[in-house]
Parts: structure tokens; C-alpha cells; sequence
């Protein structure tokens, strides 16, 4: 749900452009097992959890692990546990969606110029045939997982809203809490190839790009020739969802203009930007603590140094809202126009090319560097209420 399984899955990508209807049939073990007919890059040489690479393949993996922990298809567990108790009219299946006339034929262009186009998706104008997987239960790669919902932009609307109430809407709940607070924490920070993930949660990706120096959460999509944006801040609120068919797409192009431009101008309009303080409570040697009621599961416990509480350099950025990269043991932090460096072992820290030192030197611990938490928000401007309680002896 990071991308950083080491499962690249080439096969799998070449089934799904070449021969979709195949996925209706084959076994997920075709793709996982060396000895599987779809066996040839699906793992990169590298162990989990050490390089981001999009795989598409692990999304049908979660699905498939949803079958057989259900015991439910794919996208009838959808419907069942996430589309009717919300009252969403959508599914993996056109034949499903009541108002499925409403849908649009979406269109790939087949050159790079965007001179030509054809239809690639729901083209047959009538009351669609339901989809049928010969695959057994637990290979739900025939859904397509990662990107063949069909959801209209205001039923879509009702999943942000859940998301942005922990897990609830309208009265009605299908996520607990702690599972949105989960969703929602940095799992992930570093370099992506195409340099478009710097930071991900669990399948979300955390963005201050899509609007400049505006830190949001949601999820991109290029499929089929429908691009898509559904980002929204969990702290104001507000979401922004747009969806677009037919283009050439990438940065620079007016379809990608378009909608940071659009998403630009709604976020600032309806949700403008506050510098509000931020209220951490938690305790010294646990691995937990809570931002503005948010939960937050430290991967390392807080620790307390002199009078400086220490946590964990991706929990300080997910507390702080901040942007954040590593080179070895130096950590650069980011926050609008600020920009603070420090190195593992040494007090002194720069901020903004300038020289501070801190009360106590950062450490590593467990594979991660341990960072003075309230020093770190003074010298970025940010404002908090720190309260850490100590171990009771």
C-alpha cells in the first residue's frame, strides 16, 4: 500500500495494455511464482521497503487479499461495505451502477500529439453485460483494482468525506478511526523515479505540489485515458476533485495546467491557509502520541534529552506538516519558504543558510534519526502546545 513491496509486476501491466480480458481468468500465482506463465519482472532486486516503484500489481494484491479475507468478490465487498452504506451508486462492474447511462465513453488518444483518439472504456452505448471472472476467489486481478471503479464526481465527494471525518458520514461508519488515522500517517518518504511521490500514506500520497506550499492528501490517476486528482486537507476539511477524459497528459501540458491551476484557485477561495497551532500530547518512551486529536503510531518511542523531547524524523514531519528528504544522515525539512538541515551526531543545524545549534544533538536510533520535536517547530515558524507526560517510576 507504500509501493515499496519490491513487486514491480511488468507482467502484469503488459496483460492488463495487451489482453485486459485475460485478468478475468488467470491466477494471481501466474504473476507471483517463478514458475507462473506471467512470471518476468515482477520483482525488482531489491529487498522490501527500500525503493519506491507504482505497482499497479500490488493494488490486485489487496483486493485479492480482500477476497480471501472476506470470503466476498472484490467488488461486491465494495458495494456491500463501502458503496450502499454510504449511498454511493458505483462499482467495479458498469452492469451495477444504476445511472450507468450517465457515465461518459472515455477516450485514449492513440498518439503522443493527441491528434487522434479512441474509445477505451464502457463504449457500447447500451445496458452493459456483467463481468464474468472464471478465476477462483482470491485472484481479483479481473477487477482491476487499481483504477476501474466507475463513480461519479459527487459520489466520490461522500468517500472524501469519510475520510475527512475518521471514517464516517452521514451518521454512518465503515471505517473505525484509528484506521483513517492509519491511513492517513506517513508511511513513506524519498525518491521516486518519475519524481512525482515524495511522500505516501497507505495508498494516498501526501502532496505540497498540486497546490504550491499546500500540504494535501489524496491520490492521482492517469487510466484508460481519464485523468483524475482527489486531494483534500484532513485538518480544514475541504477536498478538491477533478476529473478530466481524453488528453495528453504529463507536466507541462495544458490538461496538467488545467488542473493545478483549477485546483489552485478552489483551495484558496474556499479553504485559504492558517498558520493554526498544533496541540501534540504523549508520552515520553511510548509510540504513540496525538496532533490535534490525530493519532500518530511512532515507529520508534519518543524519548526525552535534557529538556528536549526526541521523536522520529518522518513522525516530525507527519506532526508538523512538513516536507522532508534524506541524504545519509542529514534530514532536510521544509515548510513553505523555510528550509532546515540537520545532521545525525551534531548540534549545530542551518536555517535558511544559517547557523543555529540545538540543545541536543539528533541521534539514530533503529534505523531512523531521532529529532528535537519543539526545536524543529520553533526555528520553521510553526506553532505548537507540546504536552509529554513522563514514565511514572
Amino acid at each position: 500500500m507504500t509501493h515499496t513491496s519490491s513487486i514491480i509486476g511488468n507482467g502484469y501491466d503488459t496483460l492488463a495494455e495487451t489482453a485486459p480480458e485475460l485478468l478475468k481468468q488467470v491466477s494471481l500465482n501466474e504473476f507471483l511464482s517463478p514458475e507462473g506463465k506471467w512470471y518476468f519482472a515482477t520483482y525488482g532486486n531489491y529487498a522490501p521497503g527500500c525503493k519506491f516503484n507504482y505497482s499497479n500489481l500490488g493494488s490486485g494484491i489487496v483486493g485479492s487479499l480482500v477476497e480471501k479475507i472476506s470470503g466476498e468478490r472484490f467488488d461486491q465487498y465494495c458495494i456491500n461495505h463501502i458503496f450502499k452504506p454510504l449511498n454511493i451508486d458505483a462499482s467495479f462492474d458498469l452492469a451495477d451502477v444504476k445511472n450507468f447511462t450517465k457515465f461518459g465513453v472515455i477516450y485514449r488518444p492513440t498518439n503522443d500529439t493527441g491528434t487522434y483518439y479512441k474509445p477505451a472504456k464502457d463504449d457500447n452505448g447500451t445496458k452493459p453485460e456483467h463481468i464474468t471472472i472464471t478465476a477462483p476467489l482470491g485472484n481479483a486481478l479481473g477487477w482491476s483494482p487499481a483504477g476501474s471503479v466507475r463513480i461519479s464526481s459527487k459520489d466520490l465527494t461522500k468517500f472524501v468525506l469519510t475520510h475527512m471525518n475518521g471514517g464516517a458520514y452521514n451518521g454512518v461508519r465503515i471505517l473505525k478511526s484509528d484506521t483513517v488515522d492509519l491511513m492517513h500517517q506517513m508511511q513513506w518518504y524519498g525518491y521516486d523515479p518519475e519524481k512525482f511521490y515524495k511522500q505516501k500514506v497507505l495508498n494516498f500520497q501526501i502532496t505540497d505540489d498540486f497546490v504550491q506550499g499546500r500540504r494535501l492528501i489524496g491520490h492521482a490517476a492517469d487510466a484508460y485515458g481519464l485523468i483524475g486528482d482527489v486531494f483534500f486537507d484532513p485538518e480544514k476539511k475541504t477536498g478538491v476533485i477533478l476529473l478530466f477524459n481524453g488528453g495528453v497528459y504529463g507536466e507541462g501540458s495544458p490538461f496538467y495546467k488545467a488542473d493545478t491551476t483549477i485546483g489552485t484557485a478552489l483551495l484558496i477561495t474556499f479553504a485559504p491557509q492558517s498558520n493554526s497551532k498544533k496541540t501534540i500530547k504523549g508520552d515520553v518512551e511510548k509510540t504513540t502520541l496525538t496532533v490535534n486529536d490525530r493519532k500518530i503510531i511512532l515507529p520508534v518511542p519518543a524519548t526525552k534529552k535534557g529538556n528536549a523531547v526526541f521523536v522520529p524524523e518522518i513522525s516530525t514531519a507527519d506532526i508538523l506538516s512538513l516536507e522532508i528528504s534524506q541524504i545519509a544522515d542529514k534530514i532536510t525539512f521544509t515548510c513553505d519558504e523555510k528550509e532546515l538541515v540537520l545532521n545525525a551526531g551534531s548540534k549545530d543545524i542551518s536555517v535558511n543558510n544559517k547557523k543555529v545549534t540545538l540543545i541536543e544533538a539528533p541521534y539514530k536510533d533503529n534505523n531512523h534519526i531521532m529529532v528535537p520535536l519543539a526545536e524543529i517547530a520553533k526555528y520553521l515558524d510553526i506553532r505548537t502546545d507540546l504536552a509529554f507526560k513522563q514514565p511514572k517510576k
